[in-house]
């Protein structure tokens, strides 16, 4: 993905699967970065998730209409770039703007949809009760701690903000 492409990948981690990760030998993992160095790790770590994606939106192959949709949003706010041929860092530093400004407005829409997910009730009434919304990359910080706060009722993602926030 580049900045002119974002997607959201939907994923789930369970605390069945944080158990059955925590039992394993230390000395052996599946996983390419090794095993998990704590159950916070375990449990809020995207790399120790099911990796089955159960859906990705805005995907130009999986979600062909939804990225339509997203070109369409980033050209009607005159976001729009193409990336550059030469691939020289003066190229990239000269669309940054656009691209920085394409990344922060689809964090804070999905950030904003998520609340408004858990304020019509639609993720109690799907799941049986109140779950956080995690809003990350495959890296941590401090952003991602803020934008997750944004996306839930107070309180309700505090293991993964506290998480973010000791990284």
């Amino acid at each position: 993905m580049t900045p002119a492409s974002p997607a959201v990948t939907i994923g789930y981690n369970t605390e069945s699967r944080v158990r059955q990760i925590m039992a394993c030998q230390r000395g052996f993992s599946l996983f390419p970065a090794g095993p998990p160095s704590d159950e916070a790790e375990a449990r809020w770590n995207y790399a120790f998730w099911p990796q089955d994606e159960l859906a990705v939106i805005g995907d130009s192959t999986r979600d062909p209409a939804g990225a339509r949709l997203r070109e369409a949003w980033i050209k009607d706010h005159g976001w729009w770039y193409s990336e550059p041929e030469n691939n020289t860092n003066q190229d990239w530093e000269a669309i940054r703007p656009l691209a920085d400004q394409i990344t922060r407005r689809f964090v804070t829409t999905c950030a904003q949809t998520a609340s408004q997910l858990h304020a019509d009730g639609l993720i109690r009434k799907t799941f049986g009760r109140t779950i956080p919304v995690l809003i990350h990359e495959l890296e941590y910080y401090g952003e991602i701690a803020d934008q997750t706060e944004i996306a839930n009722p107070a309180g309700i993602a505090a293991d993964f903000t506290n998480w973010v926030r000791n990284q």
